[in-house]
C-alpha cells in the first residue's frame, strides 16, 4: 500500500485493500486449510497498516458513499451484501471508529437530502451491519436520520392537504416548496450565516413555518439554506432549460432577472452568502461545465473584483440538467481540523446534572436538543441522548456533595480507594458516546 496514486484516491485505496485481503485470505484457505493462526496474523497485519494511514476512516466512508451513489447500481442484492460485508471487515480494523462515524454521517446526510442513494435497502443493510459491530448507540443517530425523512414526508403531505389544496393550487406565488424537517441532534448540521432568500421563496417559507408551528407549539425552525436545492426554468436565446441548482446558486441566478450584470461585491451584499460558499457557487455557474454566467476577467477562480454577466447565448444538449457545486472529493485541511475537534470533544467523558431530573434512562429518545430558559408547557420535552442500559446514576457537581452524589468525606488514606470504587459505579463514556442526563428543553428542528 505504498502506491501514492492509490493512497490519494479513496476509491482506489479501499479497492486495493479489499483486493489485497481477498488474495491472502484465498492463499490461507487453500494452502493452509484456513488455519486460525494464519488468519489471526493476516488480521493483525491489516489492522496495523490500515491504522498507519490517518485518512483510512475518511477513505472507507468515501468508498461506501461512492458505492451507494452509483457503484452498486445494476448489481444484484447478493453482490451488494458481499461488498458491504468486505467493507465492514475493513471497518473492524479501524481504531478510530468514531472518526468514521462522523464522516459517514456527513455523507449519508448528503445522500438522503439529495435523493442520491441507489438503494434504500443497501443503506439500511449497511447501518444494520454497523449496528451489529458496534451496538445501538453507534447507529442511533443514523437511524434517526431515516426516521426524520419519513416524518418529513408525512409533514409535507399534511402541508399540501391543509394549506395548498384549499387554494386550488400546489404552489405559492408560482413556487412549489418541499421541506425536510431535521432533528438537530441527528444531522451533521452547523448553524451558519443565513443567506437572503428571494422574496417569493421567503413567502413560501413563512407559509410553511406558520403551518408547522401551529401543529407543534414551542418548536423553532432554522432554515439550512446550504443544504437545499431548487429546480428553475431559465430562458435563453436558443431554448428554454430546466436546471437543478443548489439554494445558493438559485439565489444568485434570480438576481439576474432584474439586471444583466453584477459585480461580486453586489452579489455578496444582496445574498449575504458566506464568502467561501459564494465563491464556490459562482465558480460552478461561471467556470465549470455549464457556463450560465460569464465572468470577467476569464479564469477558473473567483476573486473579489470579478464581474458576472447573464449568458444569453448559453446552450446545452439536455433539456434538463444539474449544475453541481464545485467541491473537493476530500476534506480541506480546515475541514479536517474541525472534524478532529468535534471527535475530540465527543471523546471527553461528560456527565451533566440537572437538579430537577438526574436519572439516566436506558434508551435514546428521538429528539435530542439543548435546554432553553422557558420550556413549553405540556409534553414537549427534549431528552439528551444517553447510553443504552446504563441505568440510574448520579453525577459529580462541585459545591453540592449531597445533591450530586459526590464522595463522602473519608480519611485521606482511604480516599483513593473510595474514588476508584466510585468511578467504577459511574460508567465513563466510550469513544463516540456521550452519557448525559435528562434536561428540560424545547424542540428545535432544522428545515432544509
Amino acid at each position: 500500500m505504498q502506491d501514492d496514486e492509490k493512497k490519494g484516491d479513496p476509491v482506489k485505496y479501499v479497492e486495493a485493500l479489499l483486493s489485497l485481503r481477498d488474495k491472502y485470505q484465498a492463499i490461507i484457505e487453500e494452502a493452509f486449510e484456513g488455519d486460525k493462526s494464519f488468519l489471526n496474523a493476516l488480521n493483525g497485519a491489516f489492522e496495523s497498516f490500515v491504522n498507519d494511514n490517518a485518512q483510512s476512516p475518511e477513505f472507507i466512508s468515501l468508498f461506501v458513499d461512492d458505492q451507494l451513489r452509483r457503484g452498486l447500481k445494476g448489481h444484484s442484492e447478493d453482490d451488494m451484501e458481499r461488498l458491504l460485508d468486505k467493507v465492514v471487515m475493513l471497518f473492524r480494523y479501524l481504531q478510530d471508529k468514531d472518526i468514521f462515524e462522523k464522516y459517514y454521517k456527513q455523507h449519508l446526510a448528503k445522500r438522503l437530502l439529495g435523493a442520491r442513494s441507489v438503494s434504500d435497502d443497501a443503506e439500511r443493510s449497511m447501518i444494520t451491519k454497523l449496528k451489529h459491530e458496534c451496538g445501538y448507540q453507534f447507529t442511533s443517530k443514523l437511524e434517526g436520520m431515516f426516521l426524520d425523512m419519513k416524518m418529513s414526508a408525512d409533514t409535507q403531505d399534511a402541508f399540501r392537504e391543509k394549506v395548498l389544496q384549499p387554494s386550488g393550487s400546489s404552489k405559492i406565488d408560482g413556487v412549489e416548496l418541499g421541506v425536510h424537517v431535521l432533528t438537530t441532534g441527528f444531522w451533521p448540521t452547523q448553524l451558519g450565516p443565513r443567506c437572503n432568500l428571494p422574496p417569493q421563496i421567503a413567502r413560501c417559507c413563512e407559509a410553511f413555518k406558520d403551518f408547522y408551528l401551529k401543529q407543534h407549539s414551542g418548536r423553532k425552525l432554522t432554515w439550512q439554506t446550504n443544504m437545499g436545492n431548487a429546480d428553475i426554468k431559465a430562458s435563453f436565446r436558443a431554448r428554454r432549460h430546466e436546471i437543478n441548482v443548489s439554494t445558493h446558486q438559485m439565489c444568485i441566478l434570480l438576481l439576474f432577472n432584474g439586471c444583466d450584470a453584477m459585480s461580486y461585491a453586489e452579489i455578496a451584499a444582496d445574498t449575504q452568502i458566506p464568502p467561501a460558499e459564494l465563491k464556490r457557487a459562482l465558480q460552478s455557474l461561471a467556470c465549470a461545465k455549464y457556463k450560465i454566467l460569464n465572468k470577467e476577467p476569464k479564469g477558473r477562480d473567483v476573486d473579489d473584483g470579478d464581474a458576472f454577466h447573464y449568458n444569453a447565448d448559453f446552450s446545452a444538449k439536455q433539456l434538463r440538467f444539474k449544475v453541481g457545486t464545485v467541491s473537493a472529493t476530500k476534506e480541506t485541511e480546515v475541514e479536517k481540523a474541525e472534524t478532529r475537534q468535534k471527535v475530540d470533544e465527543d471523546r471527553k467523558p461528560q456527565i451533566e446534572v440537572s437538579p430537577a431530573a438526574h436519572h439516566v434512562r436506558g434508551s435514546s429518545l428521538r429528539i435530542s436538543l439543548p435546554a432553553f430558559p422557558h420550556p413549553p408547557s405540556g409534553g414537549d420535552r427534549a431528552h439528551h441522548e444517553v447510553s443504552e442500559g446504563d441505568g440510574p446514576q448520579r453525577a459529580d457537581r462541585r459545591g453540592d456533595d449531597a445533591a450530586a452524589g459526590a464522595l463522602p468525606r473519608q480519611p485521606e488514606r482511604d480516599q483513593e480507594a473510595a474514588r476508584v470504587a466510585h468511578r467504577a459505579r459511574v460508567p465513563r463514556a466510550r469513544q463516540g458516546e456521550l452519557a448525559q442526563v435528562q434536561v428540560p428543553g424545547v424542540i428545535e428542528p432544522h428545515a432544509a
